[in-house]
């Protein structure tokens, strides 16, 4: 993230010799956590960074959640930045929390809305965070094998009973992409996703169990649905 220039705002595009060099000094294999003594260390001895995007938002959400119910709370919406949600309870007179699901293809436009109730939605996109260079759009969102930015996948929304776990797999099935999104979910009981790929002139729609309709394009359904 920070070779790609993301953490000042000013992108950059390392070569590759840098991120050689970069793949030899980083990476969740040389971390050593000890929960005795709290610590943690790198098996590499290089100093390293660790930045819990992409679950820690999930994680947060989730320890509210489970502050607000042992105070009795029965009913709130916790957002963490609008990316990671979940819907405790429900509103007065409602069936839950609606949440309205944005278009990466035009942003000023909803492509579904779904209820919260128990349960929490995370959303991965690159509509807020990327950088442009000689007419290339470069996400934020980086695929660990390549190193790269991540190509072809415009946004990805999952809902899921763990705000950890939704927040977890929104990334992971952007890094994945169409071809491994259905079975990433598959293995998950109680989620579904909306994923939209492609170009932002012709995106595409892959679904997984997803609740609700959405409101444009063509939506092929990764579990059999259209």
């Amino acid at each position: 993230m920070r070779a790609w220039g993301f953490f000042f705002n000013h992108g950059r595009i390392p070569s590759d010799d840098e991120l050689a060099a970069l793949r030899e000094q980083t990476g969740w294999s040389n971390i050593r956590l000890d929960p005795r003594t709290r610590t943690v260390s790198f098996a590499n001895r290089v100093s390293m960074e660790l930045d819990p995007g992409g679950i820690g938002k999930g994680y947060a959400v989730d320890r509210v959640v489970e502050l607000l119910r042992h105070q009795g709370v029965k009913a709130a919406l916790i957002s963490a930045g609008s990316s990671s949600i979940y819907g405790l309870g429900s509103p007065p007179g409602a069936d839950g929390w609606l949440v309205k699901v944005p278009d990466p293809a035009e942003t000023d436009k909803v492509l579904s809305v779904v209820i919260l109730k128990d349960l929490s939605l995370s959303t991965s996109a690159c509509t807020e965070k990327f950088f442009v260079k000689d007419g290339h759009r470069y996400c934020h969102i980086l695929n660990p094998h390549t190193m790269r930015p991540v190509e072809g996948v415009l946004q990805t929304t999952i809902l899921a009973p763990s705000t950890e776990d939704s927040d977890a797999l929104s990334t992971a099935t952007f890094v994945m992409g169409k071809d491994g999104f259905t079975q990433l979910l598959s293995g998950y009981p109680g989620a579904s996703g909306l994923l939209v790929s492609g170009a932002q002139e012709r995106p595409e729609y892959t679904t997984f169990h997803w609740p609700r309709p959405i409101s444009r394009g063509v939506q092929h359904g990764g579990d059999g649905e259209k």
